[in-house]
């Protein structure tokens, strides 16, 4: 996977090309959820197999000429052009698929989940690179808070308030 400067320097690429077009883009962000719980529960080591397992599966799901990286600590970009509509989320749908099989497999000593926030664009948008990161990492909060509130039940939730 390429880095933030890498990212930083491929992205105008999959601008221009949609731009060019009649297709549309996608940018989406992810965290890997509890993935500080990894590292003290199971040592940085875990958390670097950890890493490397997520970075993996995103290259397995995505197209290979998605532009892919890590931002640093537990974030990571996808970020190209639908060929297909829809393709997008169809990766997204395959990335819960194999983090599902994967946590359910016997011996397995920490689960691998992630929250993710997608934006499109298309020739169309006039938003630049700095708006849709913007849009993608909103989504992808709401969706984390989302999947936070699956995992907390209601009466914790209400003692919260």
């Amino acid at each position: 996977l390429y880095n933030r400067r890498g990212f930083n320097t491929l992205n105008p690429d999959v601008i221009q090309k949609v731009r060019k077009s009649d297709l549309r883009g996608y940018l989406c962000y992810f965290d890997l959820d509890r993935f500080k719980q990894i590292n003290d529960v199971h040592g940085h080591a875990k958390g670097d197999e950890a890493l490397k397992e997520f970075a993996m599966t995103l290259q397995s799901v995505f197209r290979k000429d998605s532009l892919l990286s890590r931002f640093g600590g537990d974030e990571f970009v996808a970020m190209g052009v639908e060929t297909q509509p829809g393709q997008a989320e169809q990766a997204l749908s395959s990335l819960d698929v194999v983090l599902s099989v994967r946590n359910a497999q016997a011996g397995v000593i920490f689960n691998l989940e992630s929250s993710y926030g997608v934006t499109y664009f298309d020739k169309n948008s006039s938003l630049d690179i700095d708006e849709l990161s913007a849009a993608a990492d909103a989504a992808l909060y709401q969706n984390k808070e989302r999947r936070r509130r699956l995992r907390v039940p209601a009466h914790v939730e209400e003692d919260r308030r």
